[in-house]
């Protein structure tokens, strides 16, 4: 489908769900955002050096199978199972496994019919991060959690535990345990998900990006600051405090 063709839905969605009020705050949302678009996300780093992390998995775990794609492989052979609604397409999670990301695939049995489908993935990388649309070098010790997500349909069965399990393996065995990740402040489920990959998460930085006219002036935070601030994992020592309330936390939420 078409940049502009999906546009098009977007409005008739729009419409449809929210009535002519609903329409026209999202025509001024557009209108505004050519002039001015402005993002801040938090950057937020856990700390997973000499730690063994609280990280129970569900009963029913084992109906779910996770399969890693390292950078420069092919998700191709998975497109048939893409039956979700999620996104990104297949065509564009291969455009980050060429760009150096790796990948989880969540995938379970079909309900009612033979073969498996995808019912989540993760998007991540060592040596790389990017929030705000700024995108920056670090460690290549250190894992930056791009995205993550599960179907609408599967979501509330705990699968975003189990591909958390892996992400915290993957760190473990690929780098030095530490991990990132940024997203919109207030964004307690994001919060959430990331304190399940291993242990209380910390507040690194904010990433901002102020964008005019469409790109034609545009200023941002300093990628060198965040590059330090994602630098200072490998420094930090959690407080005995904090540890016991991530793993309570944790045990609960298992």
């Amino acid at each position: 489908m078409s940049l502009v063709r999906q546009k098009l839905e977007r409005l008739k969605v729009g419409y449809r769900d929210s009535g002519l009020f609903g329409f026209a705050q999202y025509i001024g949302r557009v209108l505004i955002s050519s002039i001015c678009d402005y993002q801040v996300q938090e950057v937020r780093g856990r700390v997973g050096k000499d730690r063994d992390a609280v990280l129970a998995l569900p009963a029913d775990a084992s109906a779910i199978n996770c399969v890693l794609l390292e950078p420069g492989q092919s998700i191709r052979p998975f497109a048939p199972e893409f039956l979700q609604p999620f996104r990104d397409s297949v065509e564009s999670l291969q455009g980050r496994l060429d760009h150096g990301c790796a990948l989880i695939l969540a995938r379970r049995a079909r309900h009612g019919g033979t073969g498996t489908e995808i019912v989540g993935y993760t998007i991540m990388e060592l040596g790389g991060f990017s929030a705000a649309g700024i995108k920056g070098k670090i460690s290549k010790e250190i894992l930056f959690i791009h995205y993550t997500e599960v179907a609408p349909k599967f979501r509330g069965q705990r699968i975003a535990q189990v591909l958390a399990r892996v992400i915290y393996d993957y760190a473990r065995k690929r780098g030095n345990g530490n991990s990132c990740t940024a997203h919109k402040p207030g964004n307690l489920q994001s919060e959430r998900a990331f304190r399940r990959k291993g242990s209380g998460s910390k507040l690194l930085c904010y990433a901002v990006r102020a964008s005019f006219f469409r790109g034609l002036f545009v200023w941002h935070t300093p990628v060198s600051k965040i590059e330090r601030a994602i630098a200072s994992l490998d420094t930090r020592v959690e407080r005995a405090g904090d540890s016991k309330t991530t793993s309570a936390q944790l045990t609960n939420e298992a």
